[in-house]
């Protein structure tokens, strides 16, 4: 796990960073917003001059551009209320806990096909210190396929009960007459994306009261930086779409 967070970090520090070869030093409040980022954190805007609370995510720390593009506001805020220079307070929705920064709005823009708010990198970041990683629960209608491959028993469809960008929960056919299982190949895919295949090291396993089936908790290895940040966009197109269903049902 350490690994995968060493390698993404240092992806998104030679994504960022305009001058190749240069020796950027990150700041703690920068590591905390990617970890906002990485996390898939709910956020709440306050917009100076405006009385309603609105809901995003993080979706890009531009180190480049000194900017952090926000998933589009929640409930939809007209673009004329977005004027340059509007100061903006922001949380993470985390309880008492929460990580709190002020920044202002630059404009609009686009990450892929999700449209985003631009806004200023903030001077000063007051953060959470909590470790773990977004954990998305995966239901039925949600289009995730895995195949785990064990030598004795070939290739096992395997249904996915939860996923983040660093583990995984698994229920599988029975291997409750299997010997004790350490790693295997797991081939995941998500959506109309290109297929993954890396090494699930078991953290967890455990049977079913019948024994007919075997929840298998793990570790996912041997993914490069694209695949992590594959799985982390699914994460948070699947979480926008909830909230939006959410809040339109709250509604």
């Amino acid at each position: 796990m350490a690994d995968i967070r060493m390698r993404l970090k240092h992806w998104w520090q030679d994504k960022s960073v305009p001058a190749p070869g240069r020796d950027v030093q990150v700041s703690q409040d920068v590591l905390h917003l990617f970890r906002l980022r990485r996390e898939h954190r709910l956020l709440r805007l306050r917009f100076a001059g405006i009385a309603q609370d609105f809901q995003s995510l993080l979706l890009e720390v531009d180190l480049k551009h000194n900017r952090l593009l926000l998933d589009d506001p929640f409930p939809l805020l007209a673009e004329s209320e977005l004027f340059g220079g509007r100061r903006l307070d922001v949380a993470s929705i985390e309880g008492a806990a929460s990580t709190r920064f002020e920044t202002r709005v630059l404009g609009m823009s686009h990450v892929g096909d999700l449209k985003a708010l631009s806004v200023a990198m903030p001077g000063v970041v007051t953060a959470a210190q909590r470790r773990n990683r977004f954990r998305l629960t995966v239901r039925e209608h949600m289009p995730v396929q895995a195949v785990l491959r064990l030598e004795a028993l070939g290739n096992l469809a395997a249904q996915v009960q939860d996923l983040s960008s660093a583990g995984v929960r698994l229920l599988v056919p029975s291997l409750a007459e299997q010997p004790p299982l350490e790693s295997a190949p797991l081939f995941l895919r998500l959506g109309d994306e290109r297929g993954m295949l890396c090494t699930l090291r078991v953290c967890s396993l455990q049977h079913t009261l019948n024994k007919e089936s075997t929840l298998i908790g793990g570790e996912l290895l041997g993914l490069n930086p694209p695949q992590v940040q594959l799985i982390e966009r699914f994460i948070a197109r699947t979480q926008r779409l909830q909230r939006q269903r959410d809040m339109a049902l709250e509604g």
